[in-house]
């Protein structure tokens, strides 16, 4: 596979796990129970955080050299997180969608995979942000939506605030989207490091 084809899948990839968290957060709104009495938000947030891993690895390419250790552990923190986190997503679909046969591997795994996953993502997101920030790779300002966003979706796991955890997919969508539309005309040329545009 070619640098450029890498970079263009990738910035596909970005795109649309952004569009999958804005759509997670549109049915958290607008389905009955927050989107959890059926698999319609469950399902949104499952396929998203297992795109985050190639989306991450895209991110983490564009700018490996700039962002450092930092950037590195942010990286790994937010993949791994982004696995633990989805496991425990999955449980939640198919409870949702009637599952009764799991309802013991569910109740474990809302209990115990499901908080330690979402903190290590959601913390590797955070680092993840600084480090796009200091990097100066992508623009300055994505960084911080990522930054802003990842923060406030782990207040939101923790504490049910209406509409916060909505509002915290939409600015990490914000910067995720940003960032995959900043690859997308650099997988023309295949280029290692993205500029900044802002």
């Amino acid at each position: 596979m070619s640098t450029q084809t890498l970079y263009r899948w990738g910035a596909i990839t970005t795109i649309v796990t952004a569009l999958l968290f804005v759509a997670a957060a549109v049915a958290l709104i607008v389905v009955p129970d927050g989107g959890l009495a059926n698999p319609i938000a469950p399902t949104l947030y499952y396929i998203g955080l297992i795109l985050t891993v190639p989306t991450y690895i895209t991110i983490y390419a564009a700018q490996s050299q700039a962002a450092g250790k930092l950037g590195f552990a942010g990286f790994v923190l937010s993949v791994i997180g982004s696995i633990l986190y989805s496991g425990p997503i999955f449980v939640l679909m198919a409870g949702t969608s009637g599952v009764a046969t799991w309802h013991d591997l569910w109740g474990f795994a809302m209990g115990n995979v499901l908080p330690l996953g979402a903190s290590i993502f959601l913390i590797g997101s955070i680092l993840f942000g600084v480090a796009t920030r200091r990097a100066n790779v992508f623009p300055r300002n994505a960084g911080l939506l990522l930054i802003i966003g990842s923060s406030l979706w782990l207040v939101a796991f923790y504490i049910p605030v209406p509409f916060l955890l909505s509002v915290a997919n939409l600015l990490s969508a914000a910067a995720l989207t940003w960032m995959g539309v900043s690859i997308y005309p650099r997988a023309q040329t295949g280029a290692v490091q993205v500029e900044q545009t802002a």
